[in-house]
């Protein structure tokens, strides 16, 4: 797989053929855009143009709400996302004037994979 880093290319469909010729047999992409709903039109021509040679599998944004559109829209394959929650961090202590990180990100909270997510996106992409 070929990671989002072809969302940074200057031409997507120019680097499609260049990526397909490097024998990638598959394409992680928001369509060049912060989200999947933004490039949505870019992973349609891309898809097009793909023509089955490499999966372009849209990623970046896919949620519940919106799986089921993208899916209908795009007409892809595969859809990746990650189906995650935020929770909170069970420490009792908290040194609020100590940050390791960015000041936008908690210290006393992190990700975990929530199933239930997971399950409604699929739920969603199958209707």
């Amino acid at each position: 797989t070929f990671h989002r880093a072809f969302d940074l290319t200057r031409d997507p469909i120019e680097a499609l053929d260049t990526v397909i010729t490097l024998g990638i047999d598959r394409i992680l992409t928001s369509g060049c855009a912060p989200s999947v709903e933004q490039g949505i039109e870019t992973i349609q021509k891309l898809i097009v143009q793909a023509q089955g040679r490499t999966i372009i599998m849209p990623g970046g944004g896919i949620n519940e709400q919106n799986a089921k559109t993208i899916i209908q829209k795009t007409q892809a394959k595969e859809i990746h996302f990650s189906g995650r929650t935020q929770i909170e961090s069970p420490m009792k202590y908290r040194n609020e004037e100590l940050a390791f990180s960015s000041a936008s990100q908690s210290e006393y909270t992190h990700h975990i994979t929530d199933t239930d997510r997971i399950r409604a996106i699929l739920h969603a992409a199958k209707e």
